[in-house]
């Protein structure tokens, strides 16, 4: 598959996890490497991230729509609870390191866990599993994730919270789309996309800057 950005090389199945995680990928390019390896592709850039890694180490288990039955109820409890588990039970002392991943499984528990339907994990859950995963922490545990989700939901709310290097595009795009000078564009994401390359490619902060429309009159 080809790359959306100079120089970066094509994803393989062969290519290294830490390679793999050196480069940036979109959203929509993540989605179209699952689709070609027969991988589950739902679910946010976070998802398809973990899901692509797993990919690397393998083995791969089926895709996730293959797996699941239209008549079928899995429920994973938080550990204590009287529920019967289908599968592996997820709890707070599970390590994040070796056998997590983000998917339904997990998204499930959480929700329950925060008794919140619409539970979204986010990038600092991502970040973290993936520095255990990358230095072998066994002392990583789920309940770790339950810290961070709980401090990010007091960040949004009191406004300090600084967004991960992962969301660094989408931080650029609500930028762009903020300043009063680009409301005149049209294909305002296409627009926005060729300045986040220039942005994206040399050395510096990956922030717009209203000065960077300069190079659209070029």
């Amino acid at each position: 598959m080809k790359s959306r950005i100079k120089n970066r090389p094509e994803f393989k199945p062969d290519m290294g996890v830490r390679q793999f995680q050196a480069q940036y990928w979109y959203r929509e390019e993540l989605i179209q490497i699952c689709r070609a390896h027969g991988l589950d592709y739902s679910g946010a850039k976070a998802d398809l991230e973990e899901r692509l890694i797993g990919f690397l180490r393998g083995p791969v288990s089926p895709p996730i729509a293959r797996q699941k039955k239209k008549t079928e109820k899995r429920k994973y409890p938080v550990s204590g609870t009287s529920r019967e588990v289908v599968t592996r039970r997820i709890s707070l002392d599970s390590p994040v390191s070796s056998g997590f991943a983000f998917n339904a499984h997990a998204r499930e528990f959480f929700a329950e866990y925060f008794k919140n339907p619409d539970f979204k994990f986010t990038m600092e859950m991502a970040e973290f599993v993936r520095d255990a995963r990358a230095k072998g922490n066994e002392r990583a545990k789920v309940q770790d994730l339950v810290k961070i989700y709980e401090r990010v939901q007091r960040e949004k709310k009191d406004g300090t919270r600084k967004l991960p290097p992962i969301l660094r595009w989408n931080t650029f795009v609500r930028d762009f789309n903020r300043d009063p000078k680009t409301a005149h564009l049209k294909n305002k994401m296409e627009a926005a996309a060729k300045l986040w390359g220039i942005v994206r490619d040399r050395p510096g902060p990956k922030k717009y800057d209203p000065s960077l429309l300069k190079f659209l009159k070029e």
